[in-house]
């Protein structure tokens, strides 16, 4: 799937056919976190195995040049080491953080597309010694900058997403209670930016459908983080050997929904694998107090 097309040919994303390149990547989120779960929950030479079978799955990730997926897993991970690291070995923390490091360095397609999204915002860089040779010889040369005025240069906000984002503003502003109907945003913003609308789904759903739409949305993935992590800082799932299981399944389905909390800052749509992954994370909630109140009943 063409991404850019350039002098030089064209630089192309991994998909598979019918899905697109950033569905894709979002969906390959949770399964990264799901790795990272078999990591710190296996021993001997299935570690191992499953500590390489992530780091593929990674790779394939950053093959879509996705990079609000790559964000937002790299959240997601920190979060569940975070939660989880009395149950990691030092030892493979140090092996899967040289891992990342690696495949991230021998990816030079989507290191050059990060680093001309932060020249965009933060052109200073280009003036470092250590940048500056990159900027002129690879990533302006081969046209990583994004669509829109001044393509391929390296000028602050020289992003289509940051331009839509400011548009979408706008638009909030003018109707922040209602909003302008889902239709009718879309055609307003794609008259404007070519056929594209705003990645950003908060600013999209506050535009679209207004406060009055947003404000339960909102509240709806508050409560489900919120009452899930409450689970947690209780007994047994509070206690770590007592609750072991059902603890480390807590922390990865929230890591999961931190990842997917990040990632809707850049998403296109709203994505069926995020309602799964919700769901997963009621279900869990609802096993737990069921749990509890079997446990209550006995004692």
């Amino acid at each position: 799937n063409p991404v850019y097309f350039t002098k030089k040919g064209a630089i192309e994303r991994f998909v598979f056919p019918g899905i697109a390149p950033n569905t894709f990547a979002s969906m390959l989120i949770p399964i990264i976190l799901i790795g990272l779960y078999f990591i710190k929950n296996s021993k001997g030479i299935f570690e191992y195995l499953y500590m390489g079978v992530m780091l593929f799955l990674f790779y394939d990730l950053l093959e879509t040049l996705s990079r609000a997926a790559f964000v937002s897993v790299v959240v997601g991970m920190a979060y569940f080491i975070g939660r989880s690291w009395r149950g990691f070995k030092k030892r493979t923390i140090i092996i899967l953080i040289i891992g990342l490091i690696f495949v991230i360095a021998i990816h030079e397609t989507f290191f050059l597309r990060a680093l001309q999204t932060t020249a965009a915002f933060f052109p200073q860089i280009t003036k470092l010694s250590l940048t500056q040779k990159i900027f002129e010889e690879k990533v302006v040369a081969v046209g990583l900058a994004e669509t829109g005025p001044g393509r391929g240069e390296v000028s602050w906000g020289n992003e289509t997403r940051f331009h839509m984002m400011i548009n979408s503003l706008s638009h909030i502003k003018n109707k922040p209670i209602l909003g302008h109907g889902f239709t009718n945003f879309v055609n307003l913003q794609r008259g404007s930016f070519d056929g594209s609308i705003d990645h950003n789904f908060y600013l999209r759903l506050l535009a679209q459908g207004g406060l009055a739409v947003f404000i339960p949305f909102a509240l709806f993935i508050f409560l489900l983080y919120n009452n899930s992590r409450k689970i947690l800082t209780n007994k047994p799932y509070g206690d770590v050997k007592s609750g072991a299981n059902s603890r480390d399944m807590g922390i990865l389905l929230l890591a999961g929904i931190v990842a997917f909390m990040v990632d809707l800052n850049a998403s296109p749509g709203f994505f069926h694998s995020y309602w799964i992954w919700f769901g997963f994370v009621a279900a869990w909630a609802r096993n737990c107090e069921i749990e509890r109140r079997a446990a209550t009943k006995l004692s």
